[in-house]
């Protein structure tokens, strides 16, 4: 009895370890995502552009950065309003915050580019 009561604690252990990397690596995406993205932009002119292009590239870099984590609270938002919904069971609330911060997201991204 033992065994199989190893067995499925060890089972449920991994649905629980499933489960939270499958949160994890979306979350640990947003927030290297800037990095990663200014790393390209300054190789990528690095390769190509004078020093004086690179140089203006830190500048630019800090302004977006700025702007980008101003709205690094929708992502805050939705998780917590769609988690919400999901454990309430409420399907269509779920889906109609996910769409309503996936619009505002979209209007933003617009307005800073």
């Amino acid at each position: 009895r033992e065994d199989n009561a190893d067995i499925a604690r060890d089972a449920t252990r991994k649905d629980r370890l499933s489960q939270i990397l499958r949160f994890v690596w979306p979350a640990l995406g947003t927030c290297m995502a800037d990095p990663a993205m200014s790393f390209v932009d300054a190789w990528c002119l690095g390769r190509t552009a004078t020093t004086l292009d690179l140089a203006a590239l830190g500048p630019n870099l800090t302004v977006f950065n700025f702007l980008t984590y101003g709205f690094f609270f929708l992502s805050a938002i939705t998780t917590v309003r769609v988690a919400d919904a999901v454990s309430r069971k409420e399907i269509d609330e779920a889906e109609r915050s996910l769409f309503g911060c996936l619009l505002v997201a979209i209007c933003a991204g617009i307005a800073i580019a």
